[in-house]
């Protein structure tokens, strides 16, 4: 027989009630136990017993009665916020199955995939996945800043980007911010204005989900903008047009052109990969389940553990989403500008003459942890950041490595106080790390120094751009 319990942050009604029927729960050691059956919500059982409930957990007995489940089926509802995520869900909903070695069955409607059920092979207990938003859905959404509220608790599970989307045949390749959001609100007639071919118009492209998905407020369509109700149409009709423009998730670009974003100053990073991972691209953002702070049963508890850690990865980038992976900048694929070059002040070139010094040797990882504005406190993404590392560190993949937390500032100030600030910021984000690793930081080195304006990665003419500059990166020897 089939019994269905719908858990947790989802609509998660009461405890499963059954017939009022003597049982016997049995283990190692010679436990016994008999009651009345009251529940069992796939981790512990309720019983009514000579003396008096009692709640055990179901880990190593064994049920014998009538009344014992035979087939329990936990449903978990999630309410995706775009097709993309949609999409990502699934694949990871999939790949979670064959992970377990189940029977996976999809049911489909009108509107396409509706269910995915999930039949262990060992076990009383399944899960079926619905797609369908309901009452207490869990949300999958972009979060680009801030954190969840106080009862809520979320899971990060891939990278994604807001990026301009062009055509291939457009010859731009980069714009500022600003001249981004200005063209998309339709103030540039055509592309002349914005460093392309006069006549060609400006078409905006406008997905309707970025409105409402919280990933970027920064961009507002003008009344020309074509509007298209998902964010693959959107893309497709910019890969289309020569003069196509659209903001769109990296996860959705497909034939389209990423545009690099730069400030005034025009240093800029292009909405891809490590960019996006350590959040030295402006419009980067995670991608998480945001669900109440309730207690999970085993199997939607694992499957969340699972979708967030290396074995779910290959899924996530199958999905077009960047996975969490920690791993080391190519330097040619850093999506920052070096140095400022020859042309840059005496006082400007021996900073970067003394910052290629302290970094000689050493290579970046793709993760960079950033402050609250006027603190010293890590912001939200500065917070998954640390435990990203932390998870890194535990896995052995760091171990016997020396990471050197190397601070940055923006350039307003002294230059000494700006390096004593940046320093005091890189110690602030190493002794973070080591309070979450404990006891586990095995054989991991741990230093802190400050370098101050040094490689910025945004201009400072701009307040977003000295907001990415006030960052803590995390260096280690080359191999």
């Amino acid at each position: 027989m089939s019994f269905r319990l719908f858990s947790a942050a989802i609509a998660l009604l009461p405890s499963l009630a059954f017939a009022e029927t003597g049982v016997v729960l049995s283990g190692e050691g010679g436990l016994v136990i008999e009651g009345d059956f009251r529940s069992f919500d796939g981790e512990f059982y309720r019983l009514d017993t000579a003396n008096g409930p009692i709640t055990i957990a179901g880990t190593g007995l064994d049920c014998s009665g009538a009344a014992c489940p035979a087939d329990l089926r936990l449903e978990l509802a999630l309410d995706p916020a775009d097709g993309a995520l949609a999409r990502l869900m699934t694949y990871l909903v999939q790949s979670y199955g064959a992970h377990l070695g189940a029977d996976v069955r999809e049911f489909h409607g009108a509107e396409g995939l509706r269910r995915i059920e999930i039949d262990p092979p060992e076990g009383p207990v399944s899960l079926a996945v619905d797609f369908e938003a309901s009452a207490g859905a869990w949300q999958v959404l972009r979060r680009s800043g801030g954190q969840p509220g106080r009862d809520e608790i979320d899971t990060v599970l891939a990278f994604d980007a807001v990026v301009p989307a062009v055509s291939f045949d457009n010859p731009v390749t980069g714009l500022t911010l600003l001249a981004v959001e200005a063209a998309v609100a339709g103030e540039f007639p055509d592309w002349q204005g914005l460093g392309g071919a006069s006549g060609v118009p400006v078409d905006v492209q406008w997905p309707e989900p970025l409105a409402a998905s919280g990933a970027s407020s920064s961009f507002q369509p003008g009344e020309s903008a074509v509007r298209h109700t998902t964010y693959s149409d959107a893309a497709d009709a910019v890969a289309r047009n020569p003069g196509g423009l659209g903001p769109v998730p990296l996860s959705e670009i497909a034939n389209a052109v990423p545009l690099v974003v730069t400030g005034p100053c025009g240093r800029g990073t292009l909405g891809m990969g490590d960019g996006v991972r350590s959040g030295d691209y402006p419009l980067s953002h995670l991608v998480v389940v945001r669900r109440d702070r309730t207690r999970l049963m085993p199997i939607i508890r694992d499957f969340l553990d699972w979708s967030a850690s290396p074995e779910a990865w290959p899924s996530v980038l199958d999905a077009g989403f960047l996975d969490l992976s920690v791993s080391v900048v190519n330097p040619v694929r850093d999506g920052r500008q070096e140095a400022l070059g020859a042309d840059a002040s005496s006082d400007v070139a021996a900073i970067e003459a003394a910052a290629d010094a302290a970094l000689d040797g050493l290579t970046r990882l793709n993760l960079a942890m950033r402050f609250e504005s006027g603190t010293n406190s890590p912001d939200a993404a500065a917070l998954f950041q640390i435990e990203r590392l932390v998870t890194a560190i535990q896995s052995g993949d760091l171990a016997g490595k020396r990471l050197v937390f190397v601070g940055f500032s923006d350039a307003d100030g002294a230059q000494d106080t700006n390096a004593e600030l940046s320093e005091r910021r890189a110690g602030i984000i190493r002794d973070a790390v080591l309070a979450e690793l404990s006891q586990d930081a095995g054989a991991v080195a741990f230093e802190a120094i400050g370098l101050g304006e040094a490689r910025p990665v945004a201009c400072n003419g701009v307040t977003w751009g000295k907001g990415l500059n006030r960052r803590v990166e995390v260096w280690t020897p080359r191999r």
